[in-house]
């Protein structure tokens, strides 16, 4: 609150020492020179606050935009530099801090870190500054008649002023298009960029306020202006050097305009014999992926993404996936069994983006491979369950960021809501609805949400029973060493990660107890191999998140996961001070109560979405059409984060009980302590 105020104050007196200026207000001159005393010393307390606000206002500096193979371009610098300057004088720039600031701090709604100033604010910014001039232009005469009748105004003055402002926004107006349409490629990397037309759509009204600002500044009308730009006249009023200014003018924009629309314009889209590539044939792809993706879509559904047939889908299988791959040729899709490097050289050649359902181990070969060569790839979790190729992931994160989307059953599709509700991501909106009926909005969730005051403890169990548990050549990836830790338990971990970062405590501070033990069910030879993990600690609340804790308080969490159980059970419970959040997987809902007030609303995933995969396919073609934008919609990043805890975590451990699944299973039982996953 303090730094908006201070906002608000540096705006109100800026404004009242131009109002001063130009006579508008009567202010003696020792308040006049007291008040621009204070608003020099506001913008300049120290000067690596100018520097900060300076950055902010006209973008960091990217020093490796003029290092070429370790020497410096000056002239690459100085572009840089003098765009930097220029885009500092954008009133446009000034008025994006303000709105993203208000926006970081009292939006009911947090979708990202930094807010968004959408493409929409900024059309409404400069169809305002056009109707201002074209106002001017109509109507200037009267106004300077009207203003011109009170003698406490002095003209000059407003002359003075009125015309510096008409070039800056005139200014503005080249620099925007010269930034946005020319240099904005060069200067930065990543960009959000909400469609390849925008920039295009709003060019025609850029040049139109340039134009409107030159007539106001060099006296000339609109219309010959425009066809001096665009060389339409021969017998030109125009003096000479206006003529040759306008010309070279308007062979940039000629050339920048073309540019643009070389790289906007959708390119001719050829039919594609296969527009989806499956490595694997094994379980997930024959009862989750091919229904998904090969689903009868309803008319709405057709709108968002074109229906897939079975010959716009290829499967390639490897030698454990012969008894998979004959089912697959049975529901008439082309499968091809290969070696692996094969597959990688084939979809390389085809450049066709292909999911990644092989085992866990081979999983991060086939990404690599891949993703090197250009491919976009969805994998299914985990990316890897090996320490070194996790390290690897990490040190080559944005280049595996850029072409993969991370897959993961439960925080996209069955743990929707609760993804939903701590992120706000706009994309997971249309698959998602509220209990009440209402519009789903993430302002007023996000409301409930911060009215339950801080987390206190979570509460997750993911026990199957024996149809989800392995059996004879079926789901033995959980029965090898740490496989239940990343096939399974990755699932409760991944969610009570989202909630730890909602609350912006450390991760890295869970140091929790292991309990692990074996079911006398278990498939596995190997008796050192656990069934059922249990990880139970507290993540302390730090600095600014501790107000009102004693020392040593913090998140208490109880994460659960066991294979072989009498009763599956598959749901948890977030407490916090002022109420609750209880989830149910299964039912693909979340509730949120808030115990003092009694308000409550559940969210659950839409009934036509509530099957298999039907969520992520939706969101894997919506990447393999368009790639990454403006925000992701994957779990790359929280996954990448709980894979490289779990790669340096002990979570080594004796088992220390058995149980079955009659005789024994009150061992487990016990464990699990079930009221506290009642939902």
């Amino acid at each position: 609150m303090t730094e908006l105020y201070k906002l608000v104050a540096k705006i109100s007196v800026s404004a009242f020492v131009v109002l001063s200026l130009i006579n508008a207000l009567p202010l003696p001159l020792l308040v006049f020179q007291l008040v621009g005393a204070l608003v020099i010393v506001s913008f300049l307390v120290s000067w690596n606050s100018v520097k900060v606000y300076y950055a902010r206002i006209s973008g960091e500096e990217n020093r490796m935009l003029s290092l070429w193979e370790n020497h410096y371009s000056p002239l690459t610098w100085l572009m840089q530099h003098t765009f930097r300057f220029f885009r500092f004088f954008s009133p446009l720039q000034h008025i994006k801090r303000f709105v993203r600031f208000v926006r970081m701090h009292y939006s009911l709604g947090e979708v990202q870190k930094r807010p968004d100033f959408h493409a929409k604010d900024t059309e409404v910014y400069f169809l305002v500054v056009m109707g201002m001039f074209i106002v001017a232009y109509v109507c200037g005469d009267n106004i300077a008649s009207w203003l011109a009748s009170y003698p406490a105004i002095n003209m000059e003055r407003w002359r003075i002023i009125i015309t510096g402002l008409v070039c800056l926004l005139t200014f503005e107006a080249f620099t925007w298009i010269s930034y946005y349409l020319f240099w904005r490629n060069f200067a930065e990397a990543r960009y959000t960029l909400y469609h390849p037309a925008e920039y295009f759509v709003m060019f025609p009204l850029v040049l139109g306020v340039q134009i409107m600002g030159f007539s106001y500044i060099s006296g000339e009308s609109p219309w010959e202006l425009i066809q001096a730009i665009f060389n339409a006249t021969k017998n030109s009023n125009l003096s000479e050097w206006k003529v040759t200014f306008l010309k070279i003018l308007s062979f940039f924009y000629f050339t920048v305009f073309f540019a643009n629309l070389r790289s906007m314009v959708p390119t001719t889209k050829f039919k594609s014999t296969t527009t989806v590539n499956i490595i694997g044939a094994g379980d997930v792809v024959i009862n989750r992926i091919l229904p998904a993706l090969l689903r009868e879509r309803m008319k709405g559904e057709q709108d968002f993404l074109s229906p897939l047939t079975k010959r716009h889908v290829k499967v390639y299988t490897i030698t454990d996936d012969i008894a998979g791959a004959q089912t697959i040729k049975s529901g008439k899709v082309l499968v091809q069994n290969a070696a692996k490097s094969a597959i990688v050289a084939d979809t390389v050649a085809e450049q066709v983006p292909v999911i990644i359902a092989t085992p866990s181990d081979t999983h991060f070969a086939y990404l690599s491979a891949l993703v090197s060569s250009g491919v976009k790839c969805a994998i299914e979790k985990p990316m890897s369950t090996n320490a070194a190729e996790i390290s690897l992931l990490k040190q080559n994160a944005e280049t595996y960021r850029a072409s993969t989307f991370a897959l993961s059953y439960y925080a996209l599709e069955k743990a929707l809501p609760i993804t939903y509700l701590l992120s706000g991501n706009p994309y997971y909106e249309r698959f998602l609805t509220v209990g009440s009926g209402k519009e789903l909005t993430h302002s007023k969730l996000g409301q409930l949400y911060r009215s339950l005051g801080r987390l206190k403890s979570l509460d997750i169990a993911l026990v199957e029973g024996a149809v989800r548990s392995p059996s004879a050549g079926n789901r033995a990836w959980t029965e090898v060493p740490n496989g239940l830790a990343f096939e399974t338990l990755i699932h409760p971990l991944t969610i009570a990660y989202k909630f730890i970062a909602k609350e912006r405590l450390n991760w890295n501070s869970f140091t929790p107890k292991v309990i692990k033990g074996r079911s006398a069910a278990a498939v596995s030879d190997n008796k050192k191999v656990e069934t059922y993990i249990q990880l139970r600690g507290t993540i302390p609340y730090e600095g600014v998140n501790a107000p009102g804790r004693a020392p040593g308080d913090g998140v208490k969490i109880n994460l659960i996961t066991a294979k072989y159980a009498n009763e599956q059970t598959r749901c948890g419970k977030a407490m916090f001070d002022n109420g609750f959040i209880t989830f149910n997987f299964d039912q693909m809902q979340a509730t949120i109560k808030n115990t003092v007030d009694g308000t409550e609303e559940t969210i659950m995933v839409c009934p036509e979405f509530q099957h298999k995969y039907y969520v992520q396919t939706d969101l894997v073609r919506l990447f393999f059409n368009a790639g990454w934008t403006d925000l992701r919609y994957d779990d790359f990043d929280d996954q990448l984060s709980l894979l490289e805890w779990l790669s340096i975590k002990d979570l080594s451990g004796k088992i220390t009980f058995s149980y079955g699944l009659e005789k024994g299973y009150a061992a487990l039982e016990e464990k699990l302590c079930r009221k506290d996953f009642e939902v």
